[in-house]
């Protein structure tokens, strides 16, 4: 094997010179020992290549990390081992690693080939933390989304080299009928950074939640100092407080108080902005809180007023949706007001069309059930009114007892 003779020059603290020669090596020890001292040596951090000589040899090449990624990905898909050769050992080829081990994958390295098995992936949930280290951990929707029908995945990361948008990838999936919901839990914190580089932190915002446009209702003090300059950093999170560990603060509630005028135009004399917990405190503590009075001239700023807020009972109680108390089992109920008309005259709203157009109430197709013994009953009951919801009640009522 053939090399070009070169020079390598690498600066260290102390200096030191290296030389690399294709010549013998009693010639390379006889260069060394004539060098000057490595002490008296001033020389840039650079490579100083001499060329002129042909280049052959063998170099081994691994394979495309882009092309890696996807294959990784892809392998969801798959059962039993799949057996992959030349994968780049690449801190983004390893994210995607850990991307398929927290799905459930099992995934081993041996002599240079990787073995990945995806039976026991049970989990559509990656872990958010290496998701949003890669822009290639998006790649794992569409194989999640083909073996189990969903997938809930953080959005990408990736190093900063400008906007690189997953619209085309997001399309792509509604475009085969996949229904795409993209939620975040942002919130705001801001940082001082000071002359040594480290970050100071001047306050954070409320959770937004469920919103990739938020608008913030917390205001943070910023002390100004003149003529000194005094970079802000912004970060914006969504919040995962198994990831990020921080501490997430109520929405908080805006308090205003008014001077009442019988005309309607009532006079601000005050607010405050506190949330649940701050109010909480106040009880607990048997503290007070005091109005402020905002000031047009400065945003932000206002006077401090005699006037408190002081809060004399706190409690909390759970309200329940109606998905609470859906407990899977529902009791389907079919009423016939009489004013409604008769099903045979076509003007009525309970009109049968002979076509098999649907009337004004059978607009529920899906519900096979409910619609046959709509049209079925209501030829053979009485119409009357009014309509006693009471008897049904009672009867749901006695079925979930």
């Amino acid at each position: 094997m053939d090399f070009p003779s070169f020079t390598l020059l690498h600066h260290q603290n102390p200096p030191k010179t290296y030389f690399i020669s294709p010549q013998k090596q009693s010639h390379i020890h006889s260069r060394l020992q004539t060098q000057t001292p490595a002490k008296a040596l001033t020389i840039d951090p650079k490579f100083t290549i001499t060329g002129g000589n042909k280049l052959s040899g063998h170099v081994p090449i691994s394979g495309s990390k882009n092309s890696a990624l996807s294959i990784l990905a892809t392998i969801l898909c798959c059962y039993s081992t799949s057996k992959l050769h030349g994968v780049p050992n690449l801190s983004d080829t390893r994210t995607m690693v850990s991307i398929l081990r927290s799905l459930g994958a099992k995934v081993e390295v041996y002599n240079g080939e990787m073995f990945v098995n995806a039976d026991g992936v049970g989990s559509v949930e990656p872990w958010s933390e290496e998701i949003e280290k890669i822009r290639g951990g998006f790649f794992v929707i569409g194989p999640l989304l083909a073996r189990f029908g969903e997938a809930a995945v953080a959005l990408p990361g990736g190093c900063d080299i400008g906007a690189r948008p997953v619209d085309l990838y997001i399309g792509g999936l509604r475009a085969l009928s996949a229904i795409v919901e993209l939620r975040s839990d942002p919130m705001v914190v801001v940082y001082s950074k000071k002359r040594d580089g480290t970050l100071e932190e001047l306050g954070r915002t409320e959770v937004i939640m469920n919103s990739l446009d938020p608008t913030w209702i917390k205001k943070i003090t910023v002390a100004y100092h003149f003529e000194i300059v005094q970079p802000l950093i912004f970060h914006v999170y969504d919040v995962d407080t198994k990831y990020y560990n921080l501490p997430v603060e109520d929405n908080p509630l805006i308090i205003e108080c008014f001077d009442f005028n019988s005309s309607g135009n009532h006079v601000l004399i005050g607010n405050l902005q506190k949330s649940v917990a701050d109010l909480e405190k106040l009880h607990e503590q048997k503290t007070s809180a005091n109005f402020i009075l905002p000031s047009s001239a400065h945003h932000g700023h206002g006077k401090v007023l005699k006037g408190q807020l002081f809060v004399d009972h706190f409690s909390e109680k759970q309200l329940y949706s109606f998905i609470d108390y859906d407990c899977g089992s529902w009791v389907a109920v079919l009423f016939f007001p009489a004013s409604n008309g008769h099903p045979r005259d076509p003007d009525s709203l309970h009109y049968i069309d002979p076509s098999g157009r649907f009337n004004a109430y059978q607009q529920v197709e899906g519900v096979q059930g409910i619609m046959a013994a709509y049209a079925s009953a209501l030829n053979h009951v009485g119409l009357a009114g009014p309509t006693l919801f009471g008897p049904v009640i009672n009867n749901a009522a006695e079925i979930a007892g």
